[in-house]
């Protein structure tokens, strides 16, 4: 697998390694002692994890799923923004919301749309 195929798989992949049994980082030493001691473990339980979402024909899968991620991060960040607003500037704050509903409801249109 190429390594750009790996960043579509990021946020499944850690999922599927973060229980390998055996990974040298999972005890106090091993994660003290740092990256070093246990990078290899880590290349070889991300090579594996995407070699098993391919051999399951769950690569889609992956990608819609870490645009899933991706959208949801995208509307907390916008949401805490709007949050920020001081809440003397109804005004402003309203508007601000608004919007924010109109891109997501945008944004959802568009998401459908693709599906």
């Amino acid at each position: 697998m190429t390594s750009s195929l790996f960043a579509c798989f990021t946020a499944v992949s850690e999922n599927l390694i973060s229980a390998v049994p055996g990974h040298s980082g999972d005890s106090f030493l091993g994660a003290a002692a740092g990256r070093w001691l246990w990078r290899g473990d880590e290349e070889r339980a991300v090579e594996k994890a995407g070699d098993l979402l391919a051999g399951f024909g769950l690569t889609g899968q992956a990608n819609d799923y870490v645009g899933t991620l991706e959208r949801i991060n995208s509307v907390g960040m916008a949401v805490a923004i709007v949050d920020m607003i001081p809440d003397d500037a109804t005004d402003l704050k309203n508007k601000a919301r608004i919007d924010l509903i109109k891109q997501i409801l945008t944004m959802s249109k568009a998401v459908h749309h693709e599906l």
